[in-house]
């Protein structure tokens, strides 16, 4: 490991483990921010799927960031509703 190499935030002397653990916690959250910047679009693109069905897009976008796939199943296998209640 290169001694030049530094965290910003921590200081030379901080040990090896202390700077694995920090390089390692933003790697982490970089993964975990694509999966919810993902996870987010997809119940986007399920409400307006649901609105071009005559249904709530409020209500599927909600029940989408539950459920995420499982809802885009739905949604494209449910018959379009009839109702003029329900968008």
């Amino acid at each position: 490991m290169n001694s030049d190499w530094v965290i910003p935030g921590m200081s030379r002397s901080s040990s090896p483990f202390q700077r694995f653990l920090i390089a390692e916690s933003r790697r982490l959250m970089n993964q975990y921010r694509d999966f919810f910047v993902g996870w987010g679009t997809l119940s986007l693109i399920n409400a307006g799927l649901a609105q071009s069905k005559r249904r709530s897009g409020f209500l599927w976008w909600l029940v989408s960031l539950l459920i995420g796939p499982v809802a885009t199943f739905l949604i494209v296998f449910l018959p379009k509703s009839t109702s003029d209640n329900e968008a």
